[in-house]
C-alpha cells in the first residue's frame, strides 16, 4: 500500500517531512537577499522625499501658505483654501522629510499620496498629462511619478536603511539589525 502524504498529513509510520533550511540571518527578509533591495528603497525614498520637501519648502518660504492658497487653491474652488494651503504646505514639507529619513515611512507616503491625488483631482485634471512647452503650468506626469514612488514605499516598506528599522517602528522591520526571524 502506498503512503499518503500531504503537506499537513503524514502517516504515523512515516517520518515527518524535513524542515526547510533556515534563511541567512543577514538576508533582508521579505525583500530579498542582501542589502541591494534596501539600497534601492533608500534611493527611492531620498529622491521622492526630496522633491516633496522642496515643494513644501517653496510653498512655505517663497510663496507663503496663504499666498499659495489665494493664487492656486481658491481659483480651483478648494473649500477652506487658506487652511488647506497650510495643510498642503506642511504635508509636503514634513512628509518629504519623514520619507527621506525613513521615519513613519508608510504614514508619510500615505499622506503624500492623498496630497497629490487631491492635487490631480482639484487642479491638474483640467490639463493634459504633459503640457506643451509654449503653455504655462505643468501636467500631471510628475505627480503620477511621485505617487508611484509613494506606493512603493507603502507596500515595500522603508527597507533596512531607515529610522523605522532602527527604532523598531515599522512592524515588518522591527527586528534589531542582523537578528534572525523566529518562527
Amino acid at each position: 500500500m502506498a503512503a499518503t502524504r500531504t503537506p499537513r498529513f503524514t502517516r504515523e509510520s512515516e517520518a515527518a517531512p524535513a524542515e526547510a533550511p533556515a534563511r541567512s540571518a543577514s538576508a533582508d527578509h521579505g525583500v530579498g537577499p542582501g542589502p541591494a533591495p534596501s539600497i534601492g528603497l533608500l534611493i527611492g525614498r531620498l529622491l521622492v522625499g526630496f522633491v516633496m520637501a522642496a515643494h513644501g519648502y517653496q510653498k512655505l518660504f517663497d510663496f507663503g501658505p496663504s499666498s499659495f492658497a489665494t493664487s492656486t487653491l481658491e481659483p480651483a474652488g478648494v473649500p477652506f483654501a487658506t487652511t488647506m494651503g497650510y495643510v498642503v504646505t506642511f504635508t509636503e514639507l514634513i512628509g518629504g522629510l519623514l520619507l527621506m529619513a525613513g521615519l513613519l515611512t508608510r504614514l508619510a507616503a500615505m499622506a503624500l499620496t492623498v496630497d497629490l491625488v487631491m492635487a490631480i483631482i482639484l487642479v491638474k485634471s483640467k490639463v493634459p498629462l504633459i503640457v506643451a512647452q509654449d503653455k504655462p503650468g505643468a501636467g500631471m506626469e510628475l505627480d503620477l511619478a511621485l505617487i508611484a514612488g509613494f506606493v512603493v514605499a507603502m507596500f515595500a516598506g522603508p527597507g533596512r536603511f531607515s529610522l523605522d528599522r532602527a527604532l523598531g517602528i515599522d512592524g515588518r522591520w522591527a527586528r534589531p539589525f542582523g537578528t534572525p526571524r523566529t518562527a
